[in-house]
């Protein structure tokens, strides 16, 4: 085997994938059990085969767990939008700078924070309508 050739094999292919659908499923489950509020897997399964309309089961039904699958997928879209940059530049070490995403943000933030200040205040209503 040549050097560095860990992902030449097939084996090495299917367990990298599998690896990683485990620590998806593992950073997702984090994602709903924890944070302002703490729940036991067990509040989580209850959610989803008994629920009752508690705060804990509609804060995971409702919030937590859209918001993990939504993360999984915009990161997944990220992810395809890199190898489609990469693959269109023919440049396997593609950056966003090579097409002038980095600028672009750049100015996006100037931009806002140029506006939001108005009279010594910030103009709470330019920052929600333009820079969200």
């Amino acid at each position: 085997m040549r050097e560095g050739a860990f992902l030449y094999g097939r084996v090495q292919k299917w367990s990298l994938l599998i690896m990683g659908i485990v620590i998806l499923a593992l950073v997702m489950t984090v994602s709903v059990l924890y944070g302002l509020q703490n729940f036991p897997p067990s509040i989580a399964i209850e959610a989803y085969t008994q629920f009752n309309g508690s705060t804990e089961h509609l804060i995971i039904k409702d919030t937590r767990v859209p918001r993990a699958i939504t993360a999984a997928f915009v990161g997944g879209g990220l992810a395809v939008g890199g190898v489609l940059l990469q693959a269109l530049i023919r440049n396997p070490l593609a950056s966003p700078s090579v097409l002038g995403i980095n600028w672009g943000a750049a100015l996006y933030i100037i931009r806002c924070s140029l506006f939001m200040w108005k009279n010594g205040r910030w103009a709470s209503w330019f920052f929600r309508l333009f820079c969200w």
